[in-house]
């Protein structure tokens, strides 16, 4: 789970630094880990959750929004990763 999380702060770091390329790379490597854990939720609530903050997370890439998707995964993908 840390390096999950050090893989979340490191990619919104370059998101933040406006390096769109890395940072989607990262997700792209990133996505079946986290695939991975939320299957392994047993807490439907938790899962619904996390579902719908990676959903927010798409639209936010979608837009190519890379503020918005930083935040994302700097404040709400983590606050569901404890």
């Amino acid at each position: 789970m840390e390096e999950i999380r050090a893989e979340i702060e490191r990619i919104a770091k370059l998101l933040y630094q406006e390096k769109k390329d890395d940072a989607y790379a990262g997700i792209s490597s990133l996505v079946p880990e986290l695939v991975a854990y939320t299957g392994g939720i047993e807490d439907t609530e938790k899962q619904q959750k996390l579902t719908e903050v990676l959903g927010n997370a798409l639209g936010a890439m979608e837009e190519e929004d890379l503020t918005l998707l930083a935040d994302i995964l700097q404040y709400d993908l983590m606050d569901e990763l404890v």
